[in-house]
């Protein structure tokens, strides 16, 4: 299957029955190829850019039990649209093995950055112990610190961070998050 791809999300409802007749429907085009992991030929790289947009659906979108397929061309057709429409989709785009090259570095940047903040949250937890330590200890309260203070928020989620809020711009960007149609390519 050749470049651009759109991959459409669908959530957990998508039907294997509705996955057959769109299937189906989309067999017989020779511009326009469909695939639909547990009907298709097995193609590894589509399946690992299917694990990619997964996971990148899940954290932009918080829906873990997806399902997806995958259009060939710079649009999904009128008909394919309308059949999966009711099972809330979300298009993802990817134009060429370059872009795709891509997104694997932005997940890696997604990766770096939860790695960040779990020893955020847990230097934000120490900072606070000893804090609470000091308190048992002497009846006193330390001055506050801006600093740690910031880095705890960090650590939950409160803050985003400038590189966080640029990768997840930069990441939707690439994908294309929500286009239908292509004018683009």
């Amino acid at each position: 299957m050749k470049y651009p791809r759109c991959f459409a999300v669908l959530n957990k409802q998508f039907s294997d029955e509705v996955a057959e007749q769109l299937f189906e429907m989309n067999e017989g085009h020779k511009k326009k190829k469909i695939y639909i992991p547990s009907l298709s030929k097995k193609v590894a790289s589509i399946d690992a850019e299917i694990d990619s947009i997964k996971s990148i659906d899940e954290r932009f979108k918080g829906r873990g039990d997806t399902k997806i397929v995958v259009f060939q061309g710079t649009s999904i057709d009128y008909l394919s649209y309308i059949r999966i429409l009711d099972y809330e989709p979300c298009t993802y785009w990817i134009g060429s093995i370059d872009e795709f090259v891509k997104i694997r570095i932005g997940m890696t940047c997604f990766s770096e950055l939860d790695e960040m903040q779990t020893l955020l949250r847990a230097g934000g937890n120490k900072y606070a112990d000893a804090a609470q330590r000091y308190y048992d200890a002497t009846g006193e309260y330390v001055p506050s610190d801006d600093y740690f203070v910031k880095m705890y928020h960090y650590g939950r989620r409160d803050i985003v961070s400038n590189v966080e809020a640029t990768v997840n711009a930069w990441m939707r960007s690439c994908l294309k998050i929500g286009v239908v149609k292509r004018f683009d390519i």
